[in-house]
């Protein structure tokens, strides 16, 4: 069961703190009181609260104030307030000329909405319960997400104590019946080890899809030209075991994001050209940043990997980016779980970012991507 929501209501008169008290009684929510800035940051701090009621006009800390500190609190910053005023609307007039500064103020220092006092009951009724429900569902949202993590990590753990058993037990057998197997039962030996090897992949590729976006992205300033060239030089060896030559751009940007997240999005996206690079003389693939390519969010600057390989047909591009969507003309040693371009996606999405896919079938394919603000 959830918990009661809390409702901060902060007012330096302690009779408007028993009116409000009336006026949303009937919500199934804790009602707590400060009678300052220094008390409501304190509450706050204390308490995950649903909403915020604030007052403008309170000595020493007023309400702008009390809503910048809390709106850069990273505990406090996503905490809706709504402003409660007394101003009158001539005063409203005279602030700075304009009465809509006013109100632009405290939506610059984090407010969601104004009550004018005299408060309407009906206007902040409706106002409070929209917040409520908000708040209730993305508790519900958060319950639910937390508990299929949970039960994805118990089913891969399950899963894979069975499969080591398999594993074990077809080498053990294997070894044992080495001198009585023919090659075609040694083929079907190793092609048990293999689909092991392959169920216990997906399964970590699952959980590492899972985890994406449910933790925190933990930014630094790097260049991009640091992962590009570590991602490079440890592709190169299964490259080379294709025939197939990774070349380097010459510049990459400095980018603010999350290194091994933005590591494991180069690396998922050239180890992708490997695998679906077909058998050819002068097969390479492009690792680059173009300043000038336009990008879906109407800047200029992309990331690139790009190969000549056959490309992608028309249809298949559609569902690219989906969970367990593999290609059809994959290379059969190097098989794929179809979560990695997944987990690409998700990756790039969680740093504000977009990616997206150029192909054109016979002639090669190029994945674009974006960080946020380079």
């Amino acid at each position: 069961m959830l918990a009661r929501p809390i409702i901060l209501m902060v007012d330096d008169k302690p009779a408007n703190l028993t009116a409000l008290d009336a006026l949303l009684s009937d919500f199934d929510a804790e009602l707590l009181h400060a009678t300052s800035g220094e008390k409501a940051l304190e509450l706050a701090l204390e308490h995950e609260l649903a909403l915020i009621l604030l007052d403008v006009q309170m000595p020493d800390m007023d309400g702008y104030e009390t809503a910048t500190y809390l709106h850069q609190n990273q505990t406090t910053s996503g905490t809706p307030i709504i402003f409660v005023t007394a101003i009158s609307q001539s005063e409203r007039l005279g602030f700075k000329g304009d009465s809509n500064q006013y109100e632009f103020r405290g939506y610059d220092v984090g407010a969601v909405d104004f009550l004018f006092k005299p408060i309407d009951p009906v206007i902040l009724l409706s106002k409070v319960r929209v917040f409520l429900e908000l708040y209730n569902k993305n508790k519900a949202l958060n319950k639910q997400k937390n508990e299929l993590e949970e039960f994805s990590y118990i089913i891969s753990h399950d899963l894979k104590s069975p499969l080591n058993c398999i594993k074990g037990f077809s080498n053990r057998l294997a070894r044992v019946l080495a001198d009585r197997l023919d090659d075609r039962e040694k083929q079907q030996f190793k092609r048990i080890e293999a689909n092991v090897e392959h169920m216990s992949d997906m399964l970590n590729d699952l959980l590492g899809f899972i985890k994406i976006g449910n933790t925190g992205v933990q930014k630094e300033k790097f260049s991009f030209s640091d992962i590009a060239a570590f991602v490079v030089d440890s592709m190169s060896v299964l490259a080379a075991e294709r025939g197939i030559v990774i070349l380097l751009g010459d510049f990459f940007p400095v980018v603010y994001g999350e290194k091994n997240m933005l590591t494991q999005v180069l690396t998922n996206l050239v180890e992708n050209a490997i695998k679906y690079m077909p058998e050819r003389e002068g097969a390479h693939i492009t690792v680059g940043f173009d300043d000038t390519k336009e990008t879906p969010e109407g800047g200029k600057g992309a990331f690139f990997v790009k190969d000549n390989g056959q490309g992608i047909l028309d249809y298949l591009q559609v569902g690219v980016f989906k969970v367990f969507n593999r290609g059809e003309y994959g290379n059969e040693d190097h098989n794929g779980t179809g979560i990695g371009l997944s987990a690409v996606q998700r990756i790039v999405q969680s740093h504000g970012g977009d990616v997206w896919l150029e192909s054109e079938y016979g002639h090669g394919a190029c994945f674009w991507f974006t960080v946020g603000d380079n």
